[in-house]
């Protein structure tokens, strides 16, 4: 956050970091999505990266970015919660170094 007179002091290798949420649009779809097919509900609380409770709307609005490209490892992970077969190995070769072209 920024001093209450907004001065900043910047030193060689700083950097500065922006966090835009995600559309209302995109957010009402996972969680949407998440309720229907995973009994989510988006009042439910949820610890992110083993920081204090937040709701899982306030997760899917600021903490996950929806619109850039999934990491393989992510994709792998997600792989193992998988509950149908074709999910699940669609996932698996998504992370799978051989399906880099």
């Amino acid at each position: 956050s920024l001093p209450e007179d907004f001065t900043l002091e910047y030193e060689p290798g700083d950097s500065v970091g922006l966090i835009v949420p995600n559309s209302p649009h995109s957010v009402q779809f996972v969680l949407s999505m998440l309720q229907q097919n995973h009994g989510i509900l988006p009042s439910q609380k949820i610890s992110v990266d083993a920081g204090h409770p937040i709701t899982v709307e306030e997760a899917i609005r600021s903490t996950v970015d929806l619109c850039c490209t999934m990491k393989r490892k992510r994709l792998l992970l997600l792989s193992m919660y998988a509950s149908d077969p074709e999910e699940e190995n669609a996932l698996r070769l998504l992370s799978s170094s051989n399906n880099v072209k």
